[in-house]
């Protein structure tokens, strides 16, 4: 782990209107929520660097307006596209009470399916 010293005009603190012991703290959650914000670090790695839990972070993103949602319209296009062609392969694959045809399916198809299934045994047992 790296150490580094900042020095801190006492206005700084005053302005911040934070006790000298939360400074550290402040300081660290704010380079941590912009370093995310410009895509230098994921959400797991900033919460970390922040020292705090990725859902705490998560939250504290929330509540100074920074955006978790970060693909483009490419990636995003891409991500549907991608669902959809998934959505296909589900709805042409019959349902069996067996699980050994779904082995060529890959792993995402296949768990999926088998919530379908389990769902579907709920439903014809109530």
């Amino acid at each position: 782990m790296y150490q580094l010293t900042l020095t801190i005009p006492e206005e700084t603190i005053l302005a911040l209107n934070v006790k000298p012991e939360q400074l550290q703290s402040e300081l660290l959650l704010a380079a941590a929520m912009k370093l995310y914000e410009l895509g230098k670090l994921s959400s797991g790695a900033a919460a970390n660097l922040a020292g705090i839990p990725k859902v705490l972070f998560l939250s504290q993103l929330a509540k100074y307006d920074i955006s978790t949602f970060k693909l483009t319209e490419a990636e995003l296009i891409e991500d549907l596209t991608h669902t959809s062609i998934q959505q296909e392969t589900l709805l042409s694959i019959p349902l069996s009470p067996t699980l050994e045809p779904l082995t060529d399916l890959d792993p995402w198809t296949q768990s999926l399916i088998g919530v379908i299934q389990l769902k579907q045994k709920n439903l014809n047992n109530d």
